[in-house]
């Protein structure tokens, strides 16, 4: 049986994980999964999630580098949530989590998201996690974007919600919300 659930749950991480590349690795370790994409690197143990990206800015326009951040809200939001459905309570420390942005290049950039998971209660849990930011010209912006965010989260009853602003030397300007999932913690007030 606890075979059947390890190999569940690393099926799971290696879907979760997913880079936007077809072309990936699995290397599975004693309750760990590494995942390596073209674009995306990640790992995700039961005390951390490390995803971190190397490579241009940006890519026929788009903003390759900061959706690392888009990454990891989605991916680590499913663990989240996976975690919580097995009794496995969770949250992000928020306090000890490092976002590291670093030029090496005039048009790359190295990007590393290190977020250390607590065990918690189930209502101390939070099960959905996002981001709202950009590089620094869009800080007004970004607090708008946050703000109307927060707005639509807090309507729940059982809302309850964690909020962290990031900045990075390179410019990177991003508050991070994790936050209670209304369906899936409806219990909690």
């Amino acid at each position: 049986m606890r075979n059947v659930f390890i190999l569940c749950f690393l099926v799971f991480l290696f879907y979760a994980c997913r880079g936007q590349t077809k072309s990936q690795q699995k290397i599975a370790k004693k309750n760990k999964l590494v995942l390596n994409s073209s674009l995306y690197h990640c790992k995700v143990t039961s005390s951390e999630f490390f995803a971190s990206y190397k490579g241009p800015d940006f890519i026929n326009g788009e903003d390759i580098g900061h959706q690392l951040s888009n990454f990891v809200a989605d991916s680590l939001g499913k663990y989240l949530k996976s975690e919580f459905r097995k009794g496995e309570y969770k949250k992000v420390d928020l306090n000890e989590t490092e976002i590291r942005t670093l030029k090496y290049h005039p048009d790359s950039v190295y990007y590393t998201i290190k977020m250390p998971l607590k065990t918690v209660s189930a209502c101390e849990a939070f099960t959905c996690i996002d981001h709202r930011g950009s590089w620094i010209s869009l800080v007004r912006k970004t607090d708008s974007d946050l703000k109307d965010f927060v707005s639509k989260i807090s309507v729940e009853p059982n809302h309850k919600e964690e909020i962290k602003l990031f900045t990075t030397d390179f410019g990177l300007y991003e508050y991070w919300i994790q936050f209670r999932h209304p369906i899936l913690q409806k219990d909690c007030k």
